[in-house]
């Protein structure tokens, strides 16, 4: 997967132990952590580089064999056009200049360099060694795009006016670091892990020692040393499986604060075994304690690591009896657990609250759903990806019974939704009610083909219907055209005999269902 280069950061002020920085606020309408508050950054341009060479300064190789200097300078150029603050000669640029300069910038009427020229600065005159480096991060591997980003803070020594770029984001501001810690603990606003851990540090460290820790976990396994945390009360660690292509992992669940329970320990494989132990043990050093684990559905993707953290933490095992009954060979251990219970955890202050089973058949005829009551996020299972849509299995799923679970979940107004797959949701409404909208096109255009075509085959009818997945994933869409075809034998909407004729063509289950 193409990998994409990026610089953020942010200036800073500190005076008696009190950090503040400017953060931005995304639109609610960003593709890309919609209303959280970020670093200001984006992606390296050709023209960075070009300036990196001419600056002759931190000309050493970085990321993607970058120039370190090409990377601050793209954070700089980023910082000015999102914020409107430019941290250097600012006696000798008046803020209505400023502006002025930044929106010819923003809609390339001139380029960085001509910028520069303006404010009469050569690249080589900028003190680009004064910024600080707080270390490299890359996106988790259930991300659709591998963003690598380079962090950095800019000291200043007066709080300079900051200005939002409308298209981005809906507000910029100085803001204390301790402050919207707190106010991200009570879910007053969203934070992506970066952000987060990059202030967890600088608030409650000194500051040479907070940049020489986040410097240090340049390299650190995702969980472990970088916790993926989306919620106060939430982390998703992606783990390696034996999964459905294209995705090669499975979200590790940890939902709940000083008390928590594990969903779906997908992995039995030695490393990733090891991994999530890790990941407990850090948990258990930050005094909070794990109550059990829960598993959303039968699939060995998200079940296989249960065995060894059972006698690792000798933790109980919780699923509904429909899982339980596909189960009970290999995990002889587990409880049931019923649509409606409530499972006691401690939230981040100590304070109990539950999480809620919602049965959400569908997929699976034992798929469970559960929800933090206090967050009112959703971990879904295989209800929906965070990339694609999921496959029905014969067999194993039912069309009527998937829609009404997805119905289901739209009438809880998620904050959020974890799939069992791929990033976190963050627009939870709106993708869910594509997958209902996309399942019901998908039954329709089925019965049209076969009304019009008349195919013989599931391979004929696969290609007709599914034009818009490619070719080499056809075995894997047949199997929820499959579960369709079932749904309009039962609805009536196609004989038993022709039904037949296209069943016979499906090797797995040679009469279907």
């Amino acid at each position: 997967m193409k990998r994409l280069y990026s610089a953020a950061g942010t200036l800073f002020t500190q005076t008696s132990q009190e950090l503040e920085l400017i953060l931005a606020k995304r639109s609610k309408t960003s593709s890309f952590f919609p209303d959280y508050y970020v670093m200001p950054g984006g992606l390296i341009s050709k023209e960075d580089v070009s300036l990196a060479e001419q600056s002759l300064q931190l000309l050493e190789k970085k990321e993607g064999g970058l120039p370190e200097s090409a990377y601050r300078l793209a954070f700089l150029r980023e910082f000015f056009e999102e914020t409107g603050v430019w941290p250097f000669n600012t006696k000798d640029l008046p803020l209505d200049e400023a502006l002025f300069l930044r929106k010819k910038l923003v809609r390339k009427e001139i380029s960085f360099q001509d910028f520069l020229e303006t404010i009469n600065m050569h690249p080589s005159e900028l003190p680009l060694e004064d910024m600080i480096y707080i270390g490299v991060r890359i996106t988790p591997p259930f991300s659709p795009r591998v963003y690598v980003t380079r962090y950095y803070l800019v000291p200043v020594t007066e709080k300079y006016p900051v200005f939002k770029y409308e298209k981005e984001h809906s507000r910029v501001e100085w803001v204390r670091a301790r402050e919207i810690l707190k106010r991200y603990e009570k879910l007053e606003v969203k934070l992506p892990p970066p952000t987060l851990q990059q202030l967890r540090f600088l608030a409650r460290m000194p500051f040479q020692e907070a940049v020489q820790e986040l410097v240090a976990k340049d390299h650190s396994e995702f969980g472990v040393g970088l916790p993926i945390e989306i919620l106060p009360n939430l982390e998703v660690i992606p783990i390696k499986t034996n999964t459905l292509p294209p995705l090669t992992t499975t979200n590790f669940v940890i939902m709940g604060g000083k008390e928590f329970y594990i969903l779906d320990p997908g992995s039995n494989e030695e490393q990733e075994i090891q991994q999530q132990i890790a990941i407990l043990n850090r948990l258990l050093s930050e005094q909070k304690k794990p109550r059990g684990i829960i598993v959303t559905h039968q699939h060995k993707d998200h079940w296989l690591g249960v065995r060894r953290l059972i006698e690792k933490f000798e933790l109980p095992v919780y699923a509904h009896k429909l899982t339980i009954e596909k189960l009970k060979q290999d995990i002889p251990e587990l409880q049931e657990i019923k649509n409606g219970d409530r499972i006691p955890v401690k939230n981040v202050h100590g304070d109990p609250y539950d999480l809620e089973v919602i049965w959400t058949p569908g997929h699976t005829e034992g798929s469970i759903s559960v929800r933090d009551t206090w967050s009112n996020a959703i971990a879904v299972g295989d209800m929906v990806a965070g990339i694609g849509t999921v496959i029905l299995i014969p067999g194993e799923s039912d069309l009527e019974q998937y829609m009404d679970s997805l119905k289901r979940l739209v009438s809880y107004k998620p904050r959020i939704l974890v799939p069992g797959h791929g990033p976190v949701i963050l627009h939870p409404i709106q993708v869910l009610e594509y997958y209902i909208t996309h399942r019901m096109e998908r039954h329709f255009k089925i019965q049209e083909v076969l009304k019009k075509d008349n195919p013989r085959t599931l391979d004929e009818l696969v290609a007709k219907v599914y034009t818009d997945v490619p070719q080499d994933l056809h075995y894997l869409a047949v199997q929820s055209l499959v579960v369709h075809l079932h749904a309009l034998f039962k609805e009536g909407k196609i004989a038993k005999q022709y039904y037949d004729v296209l069943c016979s063509s499906f090797h797995e289950i040679p009469t279907c269902l």
